[in-house]
């Protein structure tokens, strides 16, 4: 019986099949021209106002209606979010590829929470200086997810289709040179701003060139209401040391700069300004404007707009988190609102 013979050929087949497998290439992923054609395309149907046509290459998640994104979509071109200019830009000069290498694994890993998904299923295109920038899902199909600031990257179309804001912007201020010192933005983000509570990290701050950085890429809104510096800072209390609250202020050359930039997301959802809703009463007489979401607050005062986050590391009840955010959200949104008010008379470099 023929037995070696046998044994030679079950080797064969299994040396075959180990040089098949090491033969084989790893998975392709989308290639640039696919991403390219779905965005020529969302452009296209904007331009022609055909909003069905432009959601359809976006993946929307179960909790947005659709008549809310057509809203939204009709006016992306009017906020400089994608345009032909800016595309070619785009597709000239910028990266694409997985996006946790085109923006680095912590920006894209909050991407990934955001939208509920893999960070691994999401590719990217950023522009040149970390500015324009289009997320996409890879499922079944290659679906876009996020569109910033596109349009910035050419020339503002002369008659974008779509609502323009609400409020007027104010024309893009000339960027800070980013070599200069810091404006000096002392005493805003202070470490005594609240009671009980102390800075957890010493503040930081953004001018135009760099303003990417704390806004994922997304400082060409800011920019066309006159955005001139940015400081940040993390507070937490004594105990416990799980919670944060999360300070950013925004100085703009005008108040109706930062009160537009203020009211700007309430024209993406096609709703009336926020600025027309009163303030909650623990702020009333302190703030312009503020609205209270959940575990986020928004304020406006004089030329400066301010976002505060509340975060819990060890809440994971929804509810309770929010429940426990309200009052000290409310404790920094009155306090920044005393600051702020003495600092209005000062220029956008930090000088009175």
């Amino acid at each position: 019986m023929p037995r070696p013979l046998l044994v030679c050929s079950v080797l064969a087949v299994v040396a075959a099949l180990a040089s098949g497998c090491r033969k084989a290439p790893p998975p392709a992923g989308p290639s640039r021209e696919e991403a390219q054609k779905i965005l020529r395309g969302v452009l296209d149907a904007l331009e022609r106002q055909d909003y069905d046509g432009a959601l359809a290459q976006f993946h929307v998640p179960s909790t947005l209606q659709a008549a809310e994104a057509k809203t939204a979509l009709a006016g992306f071109i009017a906020r400089g979010e994608i345009s032909g200019p800016g595309l070619e830009v785009l597709f000239e000069h910028g990266k694409w590829g997985r996006l946790t290498d085109v923006v680095g694994r912590e920006k894209a890993a909050r991407f990934a929470e955001r939208v509920q998904r893999p960070v691994d299923a999401l590719w990217g295109y950023f522009g040149p200086d970390e500015k324009g920038l289009a997320i996409f899902l890879l499922g079944k199909t290659l679906e876009l997810v996020r569109i910033d600031d596109i349009g910035t990257l050419g020339p503002p179309p002369s008659a974008p289709p779509g609502p323009a804001p609400l409020s007027p912007a104010p024309d893009q201020q000339p960027k800070t040179d980013s070599r200069q010192p810091p404006p000096p933005a002392a005493g805003v983000v202070r470490p005594d701003l609240v009671a009980d509570w102390v800075a957890d990290d010493a503040p930081r701050t953004y001018l135009p060139d760099d303003l990417h950085m704390l806004v994922d890429g997304g400082d060409g809104v800011f920019l066309r209401y006159g955005f001139a510096w940015a400081e940040r800072r993390t507070y937490r209390p004594a105990q416990p040391a799980n919670r944060r609250v999360r300070v950013e202020v925004y100085a703009f050359s005008t108040p109706a700069g930062a009160l537009g930039r203020y009211d700007h997301d309430a024209a993406e959802g096609g709703g009336a300004p926020w600025s027309a809703d009163p303030p909650p009463p623990e702020l009333s007489g302190k703030v312009d404007a503020a609205r209270l979401d959940a575990d986020q607050l928004r304020l406006a005062r004089g030329r400066f707009l301010a976002i505060l986050r509340y975060e819990d590391d060890a809440e994971t009840d929804v509810a309770t988190l929010i429940a426990g955010a309200r009052e000290p959200l409310l404790a920094f949104a009155a306090a920044l609102g005393d600051t702020l008010g003495g600092r209005d008379e000062e220029t956008t470099d930090g000088h009175r």
